[in-house]
């Protein structure tokens, strides 16, 4: 039961921060500073200097779950999960949609490569390390190190891709059709 409620109670701190963040990317500035940055990115693009540090992409990458694994200690965590699952619904969901609000629908290609491909690995494992987080702030039995070693290794394998792989992706989408 707790497993299940520790899922639901993730999944709708995610969902409600994805709507507060289309809703407040929708009602903000026109996303001309935006824009300005990925009109700098296709340019970047067109000359071949589309590149990220492999450190640069980690830490962000390893950020969010460095914090929920520390909420999972305290009975902090019951409130501190949950609160950081909301916020990254709410930065991927803004992201996303404030790139739609300044490119239209080319955007769609720039929303994909910058911020889709990866979350669609980091979102799901993100969801499975707060339920594990929330669940040892219940007192749950601790998880074998080996899934510690197998999500670090996620992390790390996304960040290698987001830094080595992502800018050529980018890169040749953003040529294609922006």
């Amino acid at each position: 039961m707790q497993k299940n409620f520790s899922l639901a109670l993730v999944s709708a701190a995610f969902l409600i921060g994805a709507a507060a963040g289309s809703m407040t990317a929708m009602t903000v500035a026109d996303g001309g500073e935006l824009a300005a940055f990925f009109g700098d990115m296709v340019e970047g693009a067109r000359d071949g200097a589309l590149r990220n540090s492999f450190w640069r992409v980690l830490t962000p990458n390893l950020m969010w779950p460095g914090m929920i694994l520390l909420f999972g200690f305290s009975p902090a965590g019951l409130v501190g999960i949950p609160a950081c699952m909301l916020v990254k619904g709410f930065l991927v969901s803004y992201s996303v949609s404030a790139i739609f609000r300044a490119f239209g629908l080319d955007g769609i290609w720039l929303a994909l490569t910058s911020i889709g491909l990866p979350n669609l690995v980091y979102v799901p494992v993100l969801v499975i390390v707060s339920v594990l987080g929330l669940r040892a702030t219940g007192g749950a039995r601790r998880v074998s190190p080996y899934f510690h070693g197998l999500v670090l290794g996620v992390f790390i394998g996304l960040a290698a891709f987001q830094a080595y792989l992502q800018p050529r992706i980018a890169a040749w989408l953003l040529l294609k059709y922006i």
